[in-house]
C-alpha cells in the first residue's frame, strides 16, 4: 500500500469515530439525568450562586467602607476649618445658665484681617486693589491742590490745623493718668481698711457707702474737666476728639476695674483665705490701663516677644490711613460744604452735596475701621504682647444690624455686654432682656453724640437719633433675615448713612461759622443752625 492509501484510510476512520462521538452525545441529550449528574449539576449552580452573592456581598462592603472614609475625610476637613476659625467666635459662650450670664475667655489669637490676608491669596490681591485706588484718589487730590493752590498740600495742612495745640492734649492726657492712679490708690486705702473691718459690723455699711459716693463723684468729675478744658482753650476738632475719645476709654477702664475686682474684696474672708490679699496689684492695674482692652483681668494671656517689623508696618499704616482721611476732608468734605449759609439756598445744590460725600464719607467710615480697631490695636497689643487681638470679627459679612454691632468693634462691645447689659440683665431688672438691650443701646448713642458734640462744639443729635433709634430699630427688624440681602442692606445703608452723617455735621459745623445768631438764649445751643440759615428764603 502506498502512503495516499494509508492516508484515506486514516482520515476515513477518524470520520468514523466523531460520527460515533455526536450520535453518543445526541442520545444523552435525550436520556433522563442520573441522581449523581443532578447532584453535580446542583452543586455547580449553588457554587455560582454562592459566589455572585459573595461578589455583591464584597462590593457593598467596600462601597460601605469607601463611604465612610469619605465622610470621615469630609469630617475631618470640615472640624479643620471650624476649628481654626473658631478662636474668633468662642470668646464668651452666648448660652444663658440661669440668672447668671458666662464671662470673656482670653486666648491668643491674630486679629481676623491679620489670618486672613496670611492665608488667602485672594484677599491680599483685593487688599493691593484698595491700596491701588487710594492711591489714584492721592495723586487726584495732589492734582487738584497743585492746580488750585500752586502746591502740594495732601492733607497735612488739615492734620496741622487739627494738631496746633497738640501740647494742650498731651498736658490733659497726663493729668487724666494722674487722677487714674488717684483713684487705685483711694481704691487700695478702702480695701484694705475694709477687711480690717469685722463682717458684723455697722461701719462697713457707712464706710462703702462713703467711697462709692466719692466714687461716683469722681466719675462726674473726670467727664465735666475734659470737656470745659476743650471748650475754654478752643481745640480744635482733632484735638478735641483725640482727648474726649482717651476719656472715655479710661473712664471706662476704671469702671472695668472697680466693678470687676469689687465682689472679691467685699466677699474676703482672711481665716479662711489664708491671709492672700486680692487687691490687685499695682503693676496689674498700670498694664490694666495701656492693654488694648477694657474687660479687666488680673492676668492676660501673653506673646512670648515683641515684633518690632510688625510694629513698624502697622504704625506706618496708620499714618497713611491718617493721611487718607484727612485728603478726603480737604478734598471733598470741606470745600463742599465751607460756604454753607453764605449762598441762597438750592434744593438740587443741596442733594449734589450730599451725594458728593457719599464716596468720601464711605471711604472715611472704612479707613476710620482699619485705622484704629486693627493697625493702631494691633501695633499697641504688639509693644505691650497682649495675646487676644481679637478687636473685630467679620462684621463686613453680616446679614443683620444685631450681628453687625456685636461684631464691629468687639472692644467696645466687651465692655457694654459685661458690665451694663450683664449688670442690668442679672442685677438691676432681673432676666430682663429688652431692658438691658434698651440701656446699652442709650448709653452707647449718648456717649457717641457725646464725643462728636464736644469735638465740633455744639449740639446736633443726628447720631443719637440714627444710633439710638433708627438703629435701634433695624437691631430687630433685621434679626431674622438670613439672605444675601440682608448684607446688601447692611452695606448700602452704612455707605449711605456715613455720607448721611458726614453731610448734616458738615452743614452745622460750617453753619455756625458763615451764619448769624437767631436766639441769645439757650435755644440757640439746642436749635441745628443749618435749619435757620436759609429760614428767610423758604418763606
Amino acid at each position: 500500500m502506498d502512503s495516499k492509501e494509508i492516508n484515506d484510510g486514516l482520515h476515513q476512520r477518524i470520520k468514523q469515530e466523531k460520527t460515533i462521538e455526536v450520535n453518543k452525545v445526541n442520545e444523552d441529550k435525550h436520556q433522563p439525568l442520573s441522581n449523581e449528574k443532578i447532584k453535580t449539576t446542583m452543586s455547580v449552580e449553588e457554587v455560582r450562586e454562592q459566589m455572585q452573592k459573595l461578589r455583591e456581598d464584597t462590593i457593598n462592603q467596600v462601597d460601605e467602607h469607601l463611604q465612610d472614609m469619605v465622610s470621615k475625610i469630609v469630617e475631618g476637613i470640615q472640624c479643620i476649618e471650624t476649628n481654626k476659625y473658631e478662636k474668633y467666635y468662642n470668646d464668651k459662650k452666648k448660652v444663658v445658665e440661669g440668672d447668671v450670664l458666662s464671662e470673656k475667655e482670653f486666648q491668643v489669637r491674630n486679629s481676623m484681617l491679620t489670618d486672613l490676608c496670611n492665608e488667602v491669596n485672594h484677599l491680599r490681591a483685593l487688599s493691593n486693589i484698595c491700596v491701588t485706588v487710594l492711591f489714584i484718589l492721592t495723586v487726584n487730590t495732589a492734582v487738584d491742590d497743585y492746580a488750585t493752590t500752586g502746591s502740594l498740600q495732601l492733607g497735612f495742612t488739615t492734620l496741622k490745623l487739627g494738631f496746633n495745640k497738640f501740647s494742650y492734649v498731651v498736658s490733659m492726657w497726663l493729668k487724666m493718668m494722674m487722677f487714674s492712679i488717684g483713684v487705685y490708690i483711694a481704691y487700695t486705702v478702702w480695701a484694705q481698711k475694709r477687711m480690717k473691718l469685722s463682717p458684723k459690723s455697722n461701719k462697713i455699711k457707712i464706710w462703702d457707702n462713703s467711697w462709692l459716693f466719692l466714687f461716683i463723684i469722681y466719675q462726674i468729675a473726670f467727664l465735666i474737666v475734659p470737656s470745659k478744658f476743650i471748650m475754654e482753650n478752643n481745640l480744635p476738632p482733632p484735638s478735641a476728639c483725640v482727648i474726649l475719645m482717651e476719656q472715655l476709654r479710661i473712664l471706662m477702664k476704671i469702671h472695668a476695674f472697680v466693678r470687676s475686682t469689687v465682689p472679691s474684696i467685699i466677699s474676703y474672708k482672711s481665716h479662711t483665705e489664708n491671709n492672700k490679699s486680692p487687691i490687685p496689684g499695682f503693676s496689674n492695674f498700670l498694664y490694666f490701663m495701656f492693654a488694648p482692652t477694657i474687660v479687666y483681668r488680673d492676668n492676660y494671656p501673653r506673646t512670648k516677644e515683641i515684633r518690632w517689623r510688625f510694629v513698624a508696618w502697622h504704625f506706618f499704616q496708620f499714618s497713611m490711613v491718617l493721611h487718607v482721611m484727612t485728603s478726603m476732608f480737604e478734598r471733598w468734605v470741606i470745600p463742599t460744604y465751607k460756604n454753607y449759609g453764605l449762598e441762597p439756598f438750592n434744593l438740587q445744590k443741596f442733594i449734589l452735596r450730599y451725594f458728593n460725600t457719599v464716596l468720601p464719607g464711605s471711604i472715611i467710615f472704612i479707613c476710620g475701621f482699619y485705622g484704629l480697631l486693627h493697625t493702631w490695636m494691633n501695633a499697641c497689643a504688639e509693644l505691650l504682647r497682649f495675646g487676644d487681638r481679637l478687636f473685630y470679627k467679620d462684621w463686613w459679612n453680616s446679614v443683620t444690624y444685631a450681628r453687625y454691632y456685636r461684631t464691629w468693634n468687639v472692644v467696645v462691645h466687651d465692655w457694654l455686654y459685661f458690665y451694663i447689659y450683664k449688670d442690668f440683665y442679672e442685677n438691676i431688672v432681673p432676666r430682663n432682656k429688652l431692658v438691658a438691650i434698651c440701656s446699652v443701646f442709650f448709653i452707647s448713642a449718648i456717649f457717641h453724640e457725646y464725643i462728636i458734640g464736644f469735638s465740633l462744639r455744639l449740639f446736633c443729635p443726628i447720631m443719637l437719633l440714627t444710633f439710638g433709634g433708627l438703629g435701634f430699630g433695624l437691631v430687630f427688624l433685621t434679626r431674622r433675615n438670613t439672605s444675601i440681602f440682608g448684607n446688601i442692606f447692611l452695606w448700602f445703608s452704612l455707605i449711605t448713612g456715613s455720607g448721611f452723617l458726614i453731610c448734616l455735621y458738615s452743614m452745622e459745623y460750617f453753619a455756625r461759622i458763615n451764619c448769624p445768631k437767631r436766639y441769645d438764649n439757650i435755644y440757640d445751643l439746642i436749635i441745628p443752625r443749618f435749619l435757620l440759615c436759609y429760614e428767610d428764603d423758604m418763606r
